[in-house]
């Protein structure tokens, strides 16, 4: 089964939940084969988008 096209992520309350959603799970998902990452931050209400051209992640707020 091919890697889904989006991944849309909620970031939870809290220190190391901020720093796990905003560092390591944008290299995991990008070694699964996921080319679009959005980082959803009630907190901040912001949303990320990370996406990958061209072996480099491009990063939009």
């Amino acid at each position: 089964m091919p890697p889904p096209a989006l991944v849309v992520e909620i970031v939870s309350p809290g220190t190391e939940n901020r720093s796990r959603d905003y560092r390591y799970k944008r290299t995991e998902y990008a070694a699964r084969g996921i080319t679009e990452y959005w980082i959803v931050d009630p907190e901040l209400k912001q949303i990320t988008i990370c996406k990958w051209w061209r072996d480099s992640m491009r990063i939009r707020c």
